[in-house]
């Protein structure tokens, strides 16, 4: 009997003809993916990658290969991870609740936890105030379908608390 070959996932593999990125590439991108979701939950929840590792039962170092996909996450530690964010496993996985197409709902799912802060995040690194104000006067008018800086000014008063 012959013995199993073992299958090297680490190997690059060339791109196909067809100029699809490679079985392996595409796995390692979703590695990445769930990483990233991992860090941004536990940074808003303010948890170290220390505290997270305790909960998994691996080292700090190992968490922080988790997040930076560079090793893969097994399913027990992503459930493990899913209670202690106190979020569903789905919201690790794909960035939130995937739903099948006959019961997808017909108003649009407001944004995860995670991609407001992320959102919050970016936005305070703009060093240009005006790019920022316009940036969230485009929110606005998407949202609305009427920029916040158009508003009288009254109006834009009355929302904001008293400097002193």
């Amino acid at each position: 009997m012959k013995p199993a070959q073992s299958i090297d996932t680490n190997r690059e593999m060339p791109d196909r003809l067809d100029g699809a990125p490679a079985p392996v590439e595409r796995v390692r991108v979703l590695d990445r993916a769930i990483g990233a979701r991992i860090s941004v939950l536990r940074r808003a929840r303010r948890l170290s990658q220390s505290r997270c590792a305790e909960v998994l039962g691996v080292s700090f170092q190992q968490m922080r290969k988790y997040e930076q996909g560079i090793n893969r996450i097994s399913a027990g530690a992503v459930v493990r991870l899913a209670e202690l964010f106190e979020v569903p496993v789905e919201e690790i996985l794909y960035g939130g609740p995937r739903l099948q197409a006959s019961r997808a709902p017909q108003m649009p799912q407001p944004p995860t936890v995670s991609a407001v802060v992320a959102m919050r995040d970016s936005l305070r690194d703009i060093p240009d105030p005006a790019a920022r104000r316009a940036l969230m006067c485009l929110i606005s008018a998407l949202a609305t379908d009427r920029c916040a800086a158009d508003r009288p000014a009254a109006d834009r008063q009355s929302r904001r608390p008293a400097r002193r």
